[in-house]
C-alpha cells in the first residue's frame, strides 16, 4: 500500500466553509467553540467541559442499556469492556454515527468509523484517560430511499443499483422498524452474482446473509455487520432507538416542548449570520418548525407550533404543551430527534469529547451553538473523518500508463480525454494544425495592415475574419479528434474503466460504493488497510494505492 493527499480544495472546491474550517479557523470562530487543529491544550479544556457536566450524565442507566444492546449485536469483549469503562466519570467518548444504510451503505460510514477509533486511541494516549469510540445508529431516521440501496461495479464495469424492496410499505417508518424481508435474498443474490469469483466472496457472502435475514430490522442488521467488521477495535454501537435510551432523552424532548421554536430561532439566526459571513446555510427550518419528530399511526411525522398548539403536519392533528409533555413522561419512545436535536439528545447521554464528522455535518455545527447553549451542554470538537479513494493495481496501471492523477477524474474527466486523445494523435496531423494556425496568424497579420493603408476601418473587419477563420479550424481539429476517438477504442475504455471506479456517478468514489467488494477480494486484511491509511493528524483527501 502507498499513500498520496490531495488537498480538500481541490477535491471539494465548493464547500468554502469546510475549507475555511480546516485552514483558517479563526475566521469561524464565532460559530464554533473548539478549533479542531489546536493541539493537547484544546483537548484538555473540552476534557475539562466534560468533566463539569459529569454530575448530570446518566452513565450507569447508559452502561446498563448499551451492554444489552452490545449482547444482541454481538459485540465482542473489548467493545463490551469500553461499555463497562463509560460508567467511569474518568472515560471520554469520540462520536460519530450514520444513517443505517443497507450493507452499512457507502464507503464514508466505515471511514467515520475508522477515525473515530483511531483519534480515540491517540487521544487516550495524549490525555492519560480512558477515550472510547462510538458509533450512534441513525435508526430513526426513515428516508427509506436514502438507505434502501447500494451501488456496485459488475465485472461488466457497469455501474448496477440493487435496491431492497421490502415486504411492507415504507412509508415515513424509521430504520429500526423495518425488516428486510424476502427481498433481502434477492438483492444478495444479485450483488453475488455481480461479483468476481474470489478467494473471500463465500465467507463475505454467508456473513450478509447471517447478518441480515429477512426477519430482522435494518438497524439490527447494520449494527450486527458493524460489531462484525470493527471486531477487536473496542467499537461502542449505540441504538438510540432503544425504550431505555428513550426515557433517557426525555429532558431533551421536554425542554424543546416547553420553550417551543427556541432552538429553531438560535439556528435561523446562525444561518444568517453565516450569510453575511460569506458563507452558505446547511439547514433551512420553517419559522413554525419544533426539531422533534412525533411517531403516529406507525409514520414519523415533523411537529409544527403556532398559537399555542403544537400539530403534526399533514395530519391536522393538534396537541396542547400539556398533552405533549404527558406523552413524553408515559411514552418517551414515541418522540425522536432531528438534525438539530440528534447531536443534543446524544451529547445529552454520551461524555462527548469530540464528534467526527462530513463536510456537511460541520457545516451543520456551524448552526447549532445556541441550540446547545439552549440544553446547558458544550458543544463538542467537530472533527473531519477520513476521506479517501482505493486505487485498485488494475485502475492504477491505467493512471500510469497515460500519466494521470486520481484528481484528474474529479473534474470534467471528458476534457482529461479529448487532452489524451491529442496527445496521442499522429505528429504529421498535429503540425499540420499548428502550421495552419501560424500560417493563418502570419497572413491575416499582413492582409490587415495592406486594407488599414486604404481604409483604416477595414482592420477591423480582417480581425473579425480572421476569428471566423480560427473558429472553422477549431471545429475542423475537433471534429478530427472526434474521429480519431473513435478509431482509438482502446484509449476510451481503460479511462471510463478508471473513471466507474475512482468517480461514479461523478461523485466522490466513498459516496457511492460499499465495502463489501472490496472485502470480497482482499478479506478482512483490506480493513486493517484502511486503519494504516487513515492519519487522523492529516486533513487531506487520501488517496490509497493497493
Amino acid at each position: 500500500m502507498t499513500v498520496h493527499t490531495i488537498p480538500f480544495n481541490q477535491t471539494m472546491p465548493s464547500s468554502s466553509l469546510f475549507t475555511a474550517y480546516i485552514n483558517t479557523f479563526d475566521r469561524l470562530s464565532p460559530f464554533y467553540a473548539l478549533d479542531p487543529c489546536g493541539g493537547v491544550p484544546v483537548w484538555e479544556r473540552m476534557a475539562d467541559l466534560v468533566d463539569q457536566r459529569n454530575n448530570r450524565l446518566p452513565r450507569r442507566e447508559v452502561t446498563t442499556a448499551l451492554r444489552e444492546q452490545g449482547h444482541r449485536f454481538g459485540v465482542d469483549d473489548r467493545s463490551l469492556a469500553h461499555i463497562d469503562a463509560l460508567a467511569a466519570d474518568e472515560t471520554l467518548a469520540v462520536v460519530t454515527g450514520q444513517q443505517v444504510g443497507l450493507f452499512i451503505g457507502p464507503l464514508y460510514t466505515v471511514y467515520k468509523a475508522i477515525t473515530a477509533i483511531n483519534l480515540a486511541e491517540r487521544l487516550e494516549h495524549q490525555l492519560g484517560r480512558r477515550v472510547v469510540p462510538v458509533f450512534w445508529m441513525g435508526a430513526d431516521d426513515h428516508d427509506f430511499e436514502e438507505i434502501n440501496h447500494i451501488t456496485v461495479c459488475n465485472q461488466a464495469n457497469e455501474l448496477v443499483r440493487l435496491e431492497l424492496v421490502p415486504n411492507e410499505p415504507a412509508d415515513r417508518r424509521s430504520a429500526a422498524h423495518i425488516r428486510f424481508g424476502d427481498g433481502i435474498n434477492t438483492v444478495i443474490d444479485a450483488f453475488a452474482g455481480g461479483l468476481p469469483d474470489a478467494e473471500f466472496k463465500p465467507a463475505m457472502i454467508q456473513l450478509l446473509r447471517d447478518c441480515c435475514p429477512p426477519d430482522e430490522t435494518f438497524a439490527a442488521g447494520f449494527a450486527r455487520l458493524m460489531a462484525r467488521l470493527f471486531r477487536g477495535r473496542g467499537l461502542v454501537i449505540v441504538d438510540p432507538t432503544d425504550p431505555a435510551l428513550k426515557r433517557l432523552m426525555r429532558p431533551v424532548f421536554e425542554r424543546e416542548v416547553r420553550f417551543p421554536l427556541r432552538t429553531t430561532a438560535a439556528v435561523r439566526d446562525a444561518g444568517q449570520r453565516l450569510e453575511r459571513a460569506g458563507y452558505h446555510q446547511q439547514i433551512e427550518r420553517e419559522p413554525d418548525a419544533v426539531n422533534l419528530f412525533l411517531y403516529h399511526d406507525g409514520r414519523r411525522t415533523p411537529v409544527a407550533y403556532a398559537d399555542g398548539r403544537f400539530s403534526l403536519r399533514e395530519t391536522g392533528v393538534s396537541y396542547s404543551p400539556e398533552d405533549l409533555l404527558r406523552l413524553i413522561e408515559t411514552t418517551p419512545d414515541s418522540f425522536s430527534q432531528n438534525v438539530i436535536t440528534r447531536p443534543i439528545v446524544q451529547d445529552s447521554l454520551l461524555p462527548t469529547l469530540a464528534y467526527i464528522g462530513g463536510p456537511s455535518e460541520i457545516a451543520y455545527f456551524a448552526q447549532l451553538k445556541g441550540v446547545y447553549d439552549h440544553h446547558g451542554l458544550p458543544v463538542p470538537i467537530v472533527y473531519p473523518r477520513a476521506s479517501l479513494t482505493i486505487v485498485e493495481r488494475r485502475v492504477a496501471k491505467v493512471l500510469e500508463k497515460y500519466g494521470l492523477t486520481v484528481a484528474d477524474f474529479f473534474g470534467n474527466i471528458h476534457a482529461t480525454e479529448r487532452r489524451l486523445i491529442r496527445d496521442e494523435m499522429p505528429d504529421d496531423l498535429t503540425t499540420a494544425f499548428e502550421q495552419t494556425r501560424t500560417v493563418l496568424t502570419e497572413h491575416f497579420g499582413r492582409l490587415a495592415d495592406e486594407v488599414a493603408s486604404i481604409d483604416p476601418t477595414l482592420r477591423q473587419a480582417t480581425q473579425s475574419a480572421q476569428g471566423k477563420a480560427e473558429f472553422e479550424l477549431a471545429r475542423l481539429e475537433e471534429k478530427a479528434v472526434q474521429a480519431y476517438k473513435r478509431s482509438n477504442q482502446t484509449t476510451r475504455q481503460q479511462l471510463e474503466k478508471a473513471k466507474q471506479q475512482l468517480y461514479p456517478h461523478d461523485r466522490h468514489q466513498e459516496r457511492v460504493f460499499n465495502i463489501w467488494p472490496y472485502l470480497v477480494l482482499h478479506g478482512f486484511g483490506f480493513i486493517d488497510t484502511m486503519f494504516d491509511a487513515v492519519d487522523v493528524e492529516r486533513f487531506a483527501h487520501t488517496v490509497v494505492f493497493l
